[in-house]
């Protein structure tokens, strides 16, 4: 997540007009547009090889209001959000600018440490403990787990990456809660104690690449 996402939260975004297809594919599921949780709803509806894009559309197609999509309805349905991560932004939209302004801080962490920001290497693995201890500071342990849970929900239970995922997010959530204990809980020492459980190869690493 960038920037990008904030500049799209506080300007005049406006979302393209749904197309035909995704109309038809609204108009399917049998949702009352001026429902309160229609944008909800509509990001839930599956979708096909023609559709997939559409529920970038649900914006459009709720028309709940008046004045166009909200705040919550920009952040809902911006690019690559899982299903389970857009019911959180609909249910706990101050704590989801939270986790996406962390998720930023520690992915400038990465690009820093490692001049990088790949997948499945060191800095992968750096970059989900951060993140993961950045959000447990922020929101506490159980809703960081939360939202960094519902982040890894659409890979398959068996897929090499997401299990790396989610042992490095565990990982940034106990040291977090071993800094809180000590009282210096920041994000020097989480980066810190990320470096130290890639060297110790605590931390799970796929395509090991190096770093300095």
């Amino acid at each position: 997540m960038n920037w990008f996402l904030f500049a799209l939260l506080t300007s005049g975004f406006a979302f393209a007009s749904p197309s035909k297809e995704c109309q038809v594919w609204f108009n399917q599921s049998k949702i009352n547009s001026r429902d309160t949780d229609c944008l909800e709803k509509c990001g839930t509806i599956g979708t096909g090889m023609d559709t997939f894009i559409c529920p970038q559309a649900c914006p459009g197609l709720c028309s709940a209001t008046s004045d166009g999509p909200t705040i919550l309805g920009r952040l809902m349905y911006y690019p690559g959000l899982t299903g389970e991560e857009r019911k959180l932004v609909s249910r706990l939209p101050r704590e989801a600018l939270t986790v996406f302004s962390q998720k930023q801080r520690a992915e400038s962490a990465t690009d820093r440490v490692f001049k990088r920001d790949a997948q499945e290497d060191e800095s992968d693995a750096f970059r989900h403990f951060v993140w993961a201890g950045l959000l447990s500071k922020e929101l506490g342990p159980e809703l960081a787990k939360e939202f960094l849970d519902a982040h890894e929900s659409s890979g398959q239970s068996d897929d090499p990456n997401r299990a790396m995922d989610l042992a490095n997010n565990r990982a940034g959530l106990l040291a977090a809660d071993r800094l809180r204990k000590k009282g210096n809980l920041n994000q020097d020492e989480l980066e810190k104690a990320a470096l130290h459980g890639i060297r110790s190869k605590e931390l799970i690493v796929l395509k090991p690449r190096g770093f300095q």
